[in-house]
């Protein structure tokens, strides 16, 4: 006997003798009455040839030992001598031929199997007719896609189908069900295969594929059980995406808004595509175009317990069936997981891209799509969608729209004042979501202290920032009342620079970007921070600080997208756009290691260009510049050390004040102040701080001296800057 007959052989024995542990007749009605058509299918289309031995244990087994030893002891009585009733199903292979095999088969059992099916017909369970016939309204099965899902519940969750799980009747295989499960299932074999190969059974994740191994999606397994008692459609899509925000809040350009709207109008389907930075109100503009609109919003929900990307598309399809000839639009947040269809290194998955190219071909529904990232997406998907809108991130202005909201949502309008919210919103740049979440997560009450709220306030936004960016907020500046255009040693006339900008701030421009650049260049605490933020107070202009930490970026792309948004958030806040430690942004492209050090410094060029504000670098190196981007800066502004009077100005100005009045200020103490050299604006800062905070030193004018000399003599670098020619 060859070896896989006899392997066959070994093998079927096994699984009769595990059949005597079988509870078939305790399983569900309509399980058994399944089981019993398929084997009557079987028998009926001559396919039981294959293995008789396997279709008569089979049939012993939904039959049962005892009704199959009754039917066959007329004709085969003494073969059953000695044989027990729990090797009845052993007898095929043990005592008969292939055609007394047949024999009991075809003319015994069947008519048995069928007398069983009629027993059984009408007395379905209820509650397994609900859940198959929801299964199939949601995802709108055909009778032949519902016929053959079912062939499959029954196979995971019934002994009696164990004979179609092995070979060769295994229809969990490809290509076995090809070719045997129109015949098992008693189906037309053209609208079998039309099922199998373009319904959305496989599409919709409701049954699944790995190495040509076919099975139920474990999901849809549990609800058809019964171990999932939510209504199913709640498990896929929801209406309750709510927004009190107006379209103006978004601060969408006109065009862009007239686009979004002829679409969502139009009759016919269309795919909108939102990405961009995550909690940046994409979410809140679907709801609110939705609303404008008249259009209910049918949101695709996104699973906790099962697997993200089989769940999601599954989720797809049956929103999509929800909303068909409906006036709406359906929504499809999160769906990095459904559109990236390149592989996630993380999660190990990704969806065909034919699939997702087809699906937004032939779904002629109006979808918006939500995703934080497109970097997955091929780019023939990308030219499916009829409109893409990116997404920065939060500016200043947005952010206190956004706890304004919030604020007025919990009824606390009002409960903070608009400057408190502007600092608010200027020290923290988090997302919308981070805002949110500190207003809920305090439960502020209007009967609370408002000093003891904004510090809670503070704490959350400080922690959220932290910990989804990794960076520490923008610390609150201290106020320095006495800094004052006097004194200074300059290169220009910083009084006539305000002038000038304020009547630039008063102009109006007529169609092209008019900018004001300043560069201001100087050794280390000569006054060039603190003149733009005396700046911003003349012109009553925010200024908006960004240090190389906030733009420049690991990933591709990201560096120049961060860059360009600085320079839209300060025109856009009509804000002072001030870069400090400019040499961090403008490399010197000649000099250049890396690629990314020109692109770095020609986005920065670029978008000076174009900018219609005022833009401000400082910088202790100015020999660490490019050499070519200089020329672009209308002032170039020189702060050198302090001349002898402004030596004096700024002793009068910061120290003298710490003296008792009864102390004499000679002409001896004039002169040694005098002839120091060197000295800057920030070395009688930290010499009053001595003086001011925990010293135990009477603060007397021959120590506070002595203090400047020292500060003098510690310095790093004593060379004079000498600036431009």
């Amino acid at each position: 006997m060859p070896l896989r007959e006899t392997l066959r052989i070994v093998n079927s024995r096994r699984r009769f003798r595990n059949r005597k542990q079988s509870y078939f007749h305790t399983t569900p009605l309509e399980e058994r009455q399944r089981v019993i058509e398929y084997l009557c299918n079987l028998i009926d289309s001559r396919e039981a040839g294959r293995a008789y031995e396997d279709v008569f244990g089979a049939c012993v087994n939904v039959i049962g030992s005892r009704r199959a030893h009754e039917v066959l002891r007329p004709r085969y009585a003494r073969k059953l001598e000695n044989v027990d009733l729990n090797d009845i199903a052993e007898l095929a292979m043990t005592k008969l031929n292939p055609d007394e095999q047949a024999h009991c088969i075809t003319k015994l059992f069947r008519p048995e199997l069928e007398r069983l099916s009629r027993n059984l017909k009408g007395r379905r369970g209820r509650e397994y007719e609900y859940r198959i016939a929801a299964v199939q309204n949601v995802f709108r099965l055909t009778e032949e896609e519902l016929t053959v899902l079912e062939i499959f519940y029954v196979i995971e969750s019934n002994s009696g189908a164990e004979i179609l799980k092995n070979a060769p009747f295994d229809m969990t295989d490809f290509q076995t069900l090809q070719s045997l499960g129109h015949k098992v299932l008693g189906l037309d074999r053209k609208r079998f295969l039309t099922a199998i190969k373009h319904g959305c059974l496989f599409d919709a994740r409701l049954l699944t594929s790995e190495d040509a191994s076919v099975g139920i999606h474990g999901s849809i397994r549990d609800y058809l059980v019964g171990l999932d008692d939510r209504k199913l459609s709640n498990a896929y899509f929801d209406r309750a995406v709510e927004t009190h925000l107006k379209l103006a809040d978004f601060g969408l350009l006109s065009d862009d808004l007239k686009v979004l709207q002829a679409l969502l109008r139009d009759r016919k389907g269309c795919n909108i595509l939102f990405y961009g930075q995550p909690g940046t109100g994409k979410t809140s503009l679907a709801a609110c175009l939705a609303k404008m609109l008249g259009l209910d919003l049918y949101n695709v929900k996104v699973s906790d317990d099962d697997h993200t990307h089989d769940f999601r598309l599954r989720a797809v399809f049956a929103t999509l069936n929800a909303a068909q000839g409906r006036k709406a639009v359906i929504l499809v947040d999160e769906a990095d997981e459904v559109l990236n269809t390149g592989l996630n290194t993380v999660s190990r998955t990704a969806t065909a891209k034919s699939w997702v190219n087809s699906l937004l071909d032939s779904h002629g529904q109006k979808i918006i799509w939500i995703a934080n990232r497109t970097g997955l997406v091929e780019p023939s998907t990308m030219r499916r969608f009829d409109f893409s809108l990116e997404f920065e991130r939060l500016t200043s202005k947005h952010r206190r729209t956004v706890l304004t909201y919030e604020l007025k949502k919990q009824g606390l309008s009002g409960f903070l004042g608009a400057e408190e919210i502007k600092e608010l919103c200027r020290r923290y740049s988090v997302d919308a979501s981070g805002i949110v979440h500190a207003v809920k997560v305090l439960k502020i009450k209007k009967g609370m202290k408002k000093e003891s709220v904004l510090k809670l306030v503070e704490s959350v936004l400080k922690n959220h920032e932290k910990a989804t960016t990794g960076k520490e907020p923008i610390r609150k500046a201290r106020e320095k009342r006495q800094y004052s255009l006097e004194g200074l040693n300059t290169s220009h006339d910083l009084g006539h620079i305000v002038s000038v900008l304020k009547e630039f701030g008063m102009e109006k421009s007529g169609g092209a970007p008019r900018s004001v650049t300043l560069l201001l260049y100087g050794s280390p605490g000569t006054g060039k921070s603190e003149f733009v933020r005396y700046l911003g107070k003349a012109l009553e202009k925010d200024v908006l600080l960004k240090h190389a930490s906030d733009i420049r970026d690991p990933y591709v792309g990201m560096t120049e997208k961060h860059t360009a948004h600085a320079f839209r958030e300060a025109q856009d806040e009509k804000s002072i756009l001030f870069f400090d430690e400019a040499d961090t942004f403008l490399f010197p492209r000649k000099d250049a290691a890396h690629s990314w050090e020109k692109s770095f410094t020609n986005e920065i060029l670029a978008q000076l260009d174009g900018f219609n504000g005022i833009a401000v670098f400082a910088t202790n190196d100015v020999e660490g510049l490019d050499h070519a981007a200089i020329r672009r800066f209308k002032f170039k502004v020189r702060f050198s050390a302090l001349t002898p009077e402004g030596n004096l100005y700024f002793y009068r100005t910061l120290l003298l004040p710490l003296v008792p009045e009864t102390t004499p200020f000679t002409v001896d103490h004039i002169r040694q102040i005098k002839d120091l050299r060197n000295l800057n604006p920030g070395d009688f800062a930290v010499v009053k701080d001595q003086f001011s905070f925990g010293s135990s030193e009477r603060p007397e004018h021959q120590k506070m001296i002595a203090s400047l000399r020292f500060e003098v003599e510690h310095k790093i670098d004593h060379r004079r800057i000498t600036g431009f020619s």
